[in-house]
């Protein structure tokens, strides 16, 4: 018989400045076959709302040092995301991690760190449903599975932060930038990408983008386009925002079928204007802090380079090129102006890229002027005639510096359906608690 001295301790020593899970038990299963049977219980949180738990699972092997281990299935796997609290169960393979393990003492600790409010990576497997967390940025290189396979969103803390633009900002449009004081109270995940056709291929099946196909070679790693907002969303439960704020959506719609690949377990959008310009502007500092870049700026802390107000050409800002696809830079690499692969340019001060050009980004939100009075978790005006999007984008016929800033704001009909123009519309999606 194959047989592992199992003992245990919800508290080892290299581990215990985490927070610890209780009620750890541990049994091998007869007969002895290094399958190990392990519960662990997450107490209950005094914090509202859903919160998140990466899981991590310890052995120490004869009295050594704790050692991560790896071969988990179950509630919890190496660093898997775990949302709710209480009992759970997991699995371990001992033999896959130590083959050499018969007849060793063991002491199991389990470790259910809260991240919820941390300055962590999310990522979900499309294939499995599985969702991880890292503290390492994904992959940018070219044709990578973080940008496919996988879904990578940042975790975003609440603060407050000035939204729009001053007298100051070169380029502002008078009219619907008015700056005002906004105040996010509750975490949100936003993709570290933006959605891409391979992504959108994998959860749905479908395609809705014009620059698809094998032809353009390396089109799954570009990014969506050529979706409306109510194919985003649905044109009936999707179109009820922001009268009902509980994120309905059409099953249908993109977004619909995303949530379906993934059984319904995680609840996933668009950002309201309020999160995608928060997470735009946001700078972490060492300390885990946010500040925000202000104006005269592009998301990377570059100024603008010293163009003429009446600048017609994105290259013209010499600064520009380092974050943003635009139409000349993405012209000279094949003589086609067509957004390109995402994560090829410089990130914003939170670790997320193409937020500048590429694609332009719906949000939730109706366009209309912004007050000046300080705002809490703004959910846009309840009615309009053209849903936002942000960004600026990569345009044959209309791409001049302005469109690119921070604060520019601009919007088109939910059902819009002119394909020279959505051809370069996509999104950005976030993950809510």
């Amino acid at each position: 018989m194959k047989k592992i001295i199992i003992s245990l301790t919800a508290a080892l020593l290299s581990v215990s400045a985490l927070a610890e899970a209780i009620n750890v038990t541990a049994y091998q299963r007869f007969p002895w076959n290094g399958l190990v049977d392990i519960t662990y219980t997450i107490p209950e949180s005094a914090e509202e709302g859903t919160r998140y738990y990466a899981v991590d699972f310890y052995v120490s092997i004869d009295g050594g040092e704790p050692i991560a281990i790896s071969a988990v299935t179950g509630d919890g796997a190496q660093s898997e995301a775990v949302t709710t609290t209480g009992l759970k169960k997991a699995v371990w393979d001992a033999y896959q991690d130590f083959p050499e393990l018969i007849g060793s003492k063991c002491k199991i600790g389990v470790v259910a760190e809260d991240v919820t409010e941390e300055s962590v990576y999310f990522k979900l497997d499309i294939e499995t449903g599985k969702m991880t967390v890292s503290r390492t940025a994904p992959s940018v290189a070219q044709g990578a599975d973080s940008k496919c396979k996988e879904l990578w969103f940042k975790n975003v803390k609440p603060g407050t932060f000035l939204m729009g633009s001053s007298t100051a900002e070169k380029f502002r449009s008078t009219s619907n930038e008015n700056q005002h004081e906004v105040t996010i109270t509750k975490p949100f995940m936003i993709s570290v990408f933006e959605l891409t056709q391979g992504q959108v291929e994998l959860m749905t099946g479908e395609n809705p983008s014009y620059y698809g196909g094998t032809e353009q070679g390396n089109y799954k790693f570009m990014p969506m386009e050529s979706a409306n907002y109510n194919r985003l969303r649905g044109t009936s439960a999707g179109a009820t925002w922001p009268g009902e704020t509980d994120h309905r959506v059409d099953p249908d719609s993109i977004i619909g079928k995303i949530r379906a690949h993934f059984d319904g377990k995680y609840l996933i959008d668009l950002p309201t204007e309020a999160q995608w310009e928060y997470a735009c502007r946001a700078i972490e500092q060492e300390d885990g802090t946010y500040t925000f870049r202000g104006d005269n700026v592009w998301n990377n802390g570059l100024p603008y380079a010293p163009v003429p107000e009446t600048s017609t050409s994105p290259k013209e800002d010499t600064n520009l090129g380092a974050v943003a696809w635009f139409k000349e830079n993405s012209y000279e690499i094949d003589q086609v102006a067509r957004p390109r692969e995402v994560g090829l340019k410089e990130p914003n001060g939170i670790g997320l890229y193409d937020m500048h050009g590429n694609v332009a980004e719906f949000c939730l939100d109706w366009l209309a002027n912004y007050g000046t009075e300080a705002v809490t978790d703004p959910t846009g005006p309840a009615t309009g005639t053209g849903r936002v999007r942000r960004g600026g984008w990569v345009d044959g016929t209309s791409t001049v510096v302005k469109y690119f800033r921070i604060a520019y704001r601009v919007s088109s009909p939910p059902n819009q359906f002119d394909t020279n123009k959505i051809r370069y519309f996509g999104c950005r999606l976030v993950l809510l608690p």
